[in-house]
């Protein structure tokens, strides 16, 4: 009976990991979307912020994915979450993938996408949008080793 509990809780976890996955579109709140690029080192990034409706500044939410391929439209329900919330989202295409390019190498691949990520909250903060000092960070899978070297090196690391 254990082992079914456990089986279950796996097989319902998977299927709400893959629903929220969804490369298609459901948004059903008013927003606006804008194609952003920026570099860092050799890789050029592609993404979409999505802003909600109204004036802002708004709180922004970047969202890093995990290991393996990824692509700026993952996660439209969990986007829709945070829209309706009042926060704006950011998330690109993992360099290799749709419209980003770039090849992480092996030795350097935790560091190259802390720096990509660094780089993406630094283009957001001068965005008239955002409000710079209100940008947190949603990860998954492999960002959980990201996110940790980006907060080493960003200012909220020396307020503590």
């Amino acid at each position: 009976m254990k082992n079914f509990r456990h089986l279950a809780v796996i097989i319902i976890s998977g299927l709400f990991w893959l629903n929220s996955c969804t490369l298609f579109s459901d948004y059903d709140i008013l927003h606006s979307s804008e194609k952003l690029k920026f570099s860092f080192e050799n890789f050029k990034i592609s993404g979409e912020l999505l802003i909600p409706e109204g004036d802002g500044p708004f709180p922004l939410v970047i969202m890093v994915h995990g290991d393996g391929p990824a692509y700026m439209s993952y996660f439209p329900k969990l986007k829709n979450t945070f829209l309706k919330a009042g926060y704006a989202t950011l998330m690109w295409d993992k360099p290799g993938y749709g419209k980003s390019t770039g090849k992480f190498s092996d030795k350097n691949l935790k560091s190259e996408r802390a720096g990509i990520l660094l780089t993406a909250i630094d283009e957001m903060k001068k965005h008239p949008k955002i409000s710079a000092d209100k940008i947190g960070i949603w990860g998954i899978s492999q960002a959980g080793y990201v996110i940790p070297k980006v907060l080493e090196k960003t200012v909220l690391r020396k307020n503590f």
